[in-house]
């Protein structure tokens, strides 16, 4: 319950950020770092517990307890400070270090207990609630457009681009067997962790591009001008699709082998995907319909599931066959 309390007044300092952030000088994080640290309060809280019931992990635990509670006043001392953009960041940086340093640093005294199923299910479920919010953003903003607008071609392939988009995610993101790797990769979760930053980022990204994409199709009604034009609306979209789909086989390349330079299969997915990415920008940068661009870049996804179908889990199950007999 004091978890949520955090994450409710974290999620209310959001906007504050923004503002303050395209009015310069000061940074206004006050109500988001209260809930930051009143989120890691509650998890230290929980580690002295686990310390208490475990007097074999106890001095791990302390480390964990230790580390979060120094980073925690550091947060509080950063509210104070009446920083100014952008040294407010820098002075952010030793303690983001000082958070993620932690468990490393703490995991290295002999490590804690952690089911790799349980895990994977976590992560994925934060993966689904991601493309969740890219569909209640995408019906949103179709919403206002059809306010304005009613049912026109645009709107419907604005429809169709977000849910073929999302659902293509979803469909690349659990193709990999994550928990079972997990098992067998144990050493290769913290850099599974950290690839999960970004490709969170990239699933939000998206959902903002698509939110561009209805501000240029009826700006009046929005409320904003896109100034980026078509080209950059769609590079909007196709970018962070990229960069969501290069990170998915990222995981692969950490959880199953040390460089996926020589595996050629991934190396076609990625350069088809590329491909149709490029294509989606090029043809509006010659002349096509912005919304004919979104429709080609939210299926560009499309080219794993497709390779996937066609070899990619025959593939897959060699490569997971071949780990499992040499663990």
């Amino acid at each position: 319950m004091v978890q949520m309390m955090g994450v409710s007044l974290l999620a209310l300092g959001i906007p504050d950020i923004f503002h303050s952030i395209e009015e310069g000088g000061v940074l206004h994080n006050e109500i988001l770092v209260a809930g930051y640290v009143v989120m890691r309060v509650a998890l230290i809280a929980q580690f002295l517990r686990a310390a208490h019931r475990d007097p074999e992990r106890r001095s791990i635990l302390r480390t964990y307890v230790m580390g979060w509670s120094l980073a925690q006043v550091g947060w509080v001392v950063l509210i104070v400070l009446p920083l100014e953009l952008p040294w407010v960041f820098l002075a952010m940086a030793p303690l983001y270090v000082l958070e993620l340093g932690v468990p490393w640093y703490a995991e290295r005294q002999g490590g804690l207990p952690w089911h790799p199923h349980h895990i994977a299910e976590r992560y994925g479920l934060l993966a689904i609630i991601a493309l969740g919010e890219g569909v209640a953003g995408t019906i949103a903003a179709l919403g206002a457009l059809l306010d304005a607008q009613g049912w026109t071609t645009d709107t419907v392939l604005l429809l169709i681009s977000g849910m073929a988009v999302t659902f293509a995610m979803w469909w690349v993101y659990f193709v990999l067997p994550h928990g079972e790797l997990l098992d067998v990769r144990r050493g290769a979760a913290p850099l599974f962790t950290v690839l999960h930053y970004p490709l969170y980022m990239a699933i939000a990204a998206i959902g903002a591009g698509l939110h561009v994409v209805a501000y240029l199709l009826d700006p009046e009604h929005a409320g904003f001008e896109v100034k980026i034009g078509p080209v950059g609306t769609v590079v909007s979209v196709a970018f962070p699709v990229g960069i969501f789909v290069a990170l998915v086989f990222g995981a692969y390349a950490v959880l199953l082998r040390s460089s996926g330079a020589h595996d050629l299969f991934h190396a076609g997915l990625a350069v088809g995907t590329l491909t149709v990415l490029t294509a989606a920008t090029g043809i509006v940068a010659l002349g096509a319909p912005v919304m004919l661009g979104i429709l080609v870049a939210s299926l560009a996804p499309a080219v794993t599931i497709a390779g996937y179908e066609w070899r990619g889990h025959r593939h897959l199950q060699g490569e997971v066959a071949q780990l499992q007999s040499s663990r």
